[in-house]
């Protein structure tokens, strides 16, 4: 009998130590309440988690309004339309004038002994263009180098009746066209000369007016603007006639009343192509059709 009553007190302390343990040191989950139910149901709580970063969307294009062209402001305009400036053909010019000089340049090699001067001599050429066409900001040169030269000899013909100036020359022994260009010559009709030659280039020129004024480059009443080639009767290149050149204009601002007896004019582009390009003693050859008095020596 009393073991029977000590099993039962051991039992009992065995019960009693397994509800203490249960309800008060093993975990339990907490009722969780939805709203809306008035059943509690027991669900796990997960453990908060930090919010992955969403990159913000890309931005998108408006819409254009193919129903009304003036609001779709990244439209392509065209270039006929009223307004609208086209510049093809000034495009198509210059990669013209930029051929034709690729197809005349030639490259020489610096000898031991070679000025700026020699070259420019040997091609028939001067050292400004040599310069010019090289990017140079001296004359300092070193054997080896490689130069690029437009060679001549030139030669100029100015026709007045086509409102042309031909610019040729013969590099290789054979004249040939470099380039045509439009030139004004009309107030060499009735001045007794046609063949003159280059006596010299002048860049930023002042002028003296038929009265003895002299005017300063830059001054309004200066037509020569940036070059001046200036020439002379053809068996005199050291004597040149006054009033008697090339030299460039701007069609909206020059006064071509001012450019005295004898002025040829081109193109500002033109002008400056002509004055890299010729040398003095150059021959000029103006046809005119029309003999009546002589210039001014």
């Amino acid at each position: 009998g009393s073991r029977l009553l000590t099993l039962l007190i051991l039992l009992a302390v065995l019960a009693v130590t397994g509800a203490i343990i249960y309800f008060f040191v093993l975990p339990h989950e907490k009722p969780v309440v939805k709203p809306g139910s008035n059943t509690a149901k027991t669900e796990t709580v997960p453990a908060p988690v930090a919010p992955t970063p969403v990159a913000p969307p890309a931005p998108v294009a408006p819409a254009t309004n193919s129903a009304d062209p003036a609001k779709n402001e990244g439209d392509d305009k065209d270039p006929n339309a009223p307004g609208a400036v086209n510049n093809t053909a000034e495009e198509e010019i210059k990669k013209e004038a930029d051929a034709q000089l690729d197809q005349g340049t030639t490259t020489v090699t610096v000898l031991a002994g070679d000025t700026l001067e020699k070259i420019a001599a040997r091609h028939h050429t001067t050292v400004e263009s040599i310069r010019h066409f090289n990017g140079l900001t001296d004359n300092t040169i070193r054997v080896g180098q490689k130069l690029k030269i437009i060679p001549g000899p030139w030669r100029i013909t100015v026709t007045v009746p086509r409102n042309e100036l031909v610019l040729e020359h013969a590099p290789n022994g054979t004249w040939r066209t470099f380039r045509i260009c439009p030139a004004d010559a009309h107030n060499l009709k009735g001045i007794g000369i046609s063949e003159s030659s280059v006596s010299f280039l002048r860049r930023r020129p002042d002028w003296i007016a038929a009265d003895g004024r002299k005017f300063k480059y830059g001054e309004p009443e200066n037509p020569y603007g940036e070059y001046l080639i200036m020439l002379a009767r053809r068996p005199n290149p050291d004597r040149p006639l006054r009033g008697f050149g090339i030299h460039g204009v701007d069609d909206k601002t020059s006064n071509l009343k001012n450019c005295g007896r004898g002025c040829i004019h081109v193109g500002s582009s033109d002008i400056e192509l002509l004055y890299y390009l010729v040398c003095p003693g150059t021959e000029v050859t103006v046809i005119s059709g029309e003999t009546v008095r002589n210039v001014e020596k």
